[in-house]
């Protein structure tokens, strides 16, 4: 009578008992739960911004914390402005300011870029501009403003720096007001 002799591979033969398929099991949903939305994120990130990352473009216009309502400039009608940190190649889908306007003087969008090598001859490169118009909301006036359109088609490129100005910021008086509340940038990462 023959014996059949199996020769070894050197590789653990797969679980039998119940036990351990239940502990491959778990480890493979926690892998596919946990980690594997961590190292292949699908669809779009959004980011929130806080006025409070938003600065005047010269320091002796200043800028006032109005609480709830957002940060100004201290002299009105000039620009806050905040930088716009993306990974290169990121593609910007939206950017939605918020922000009371409660003049009748519509407010600037800027969303500019300047290469961090050299001076383009003409300084900063427009990326998108529009116009962010006044308005009243209840119960607190504050408006949002939706911005889809982008140079490069949005896509954040290597060796320039980006950020956003906001135009005719200020509070000339109490009934009269220009602030900004914060942005939300949707992107691909």
């Amino acid at each position: 009578m023959a014996k059949s002799i199996k020769k070894s591979t050197g590789k653990k033969p797969a679980p039998t008992s119940k036990q351990g398929k239940s502990k491959a099991g778990i480890g493979n949903m926690i892998k596919k739960a946990v980690i594997d939305p961590i190292l292949k994120r699908s669809g779009n990130t959004v980011l929130y911004v806080d006025s409070s990352f938003f600065f005047p473009a010269y320091s002796d216009h200043g800028y006032i914390d109005d609480f709830q309502r957002g940060r100004y400039t201290k002299v009105p009608g000039q620009v806050l402005q905040a930088p716009v940190l993306l990974p290169v190649g990121a593609k910007i889908i939206t950017i939605t300011m918020y922000y009371m306007n409660t003049t009748s003087e519509q407010m600037m969008f800027i969303f500019l870029k300047k290469h961090i090598d050299h001076h383009a001859p003409s300084g900063e490169v427009e990326v998108s501009f529009e116009s962010m118009p006044p308005g009243t909301l209840a119960p607190d006036n504050f408006l949002a403003k939706e911005v889809n359109h982008f140079d490069n088609l949005g896509v954040i490129k290597d060796k320039y720096l980006y950020f956003l100005q906001i135009q005719a910021t200020g509070k000339p008086d109490e009934k009269n007001i220009r602030t900004v509340r914060g942005m939300r940038i949707e992107y691909q990462p």
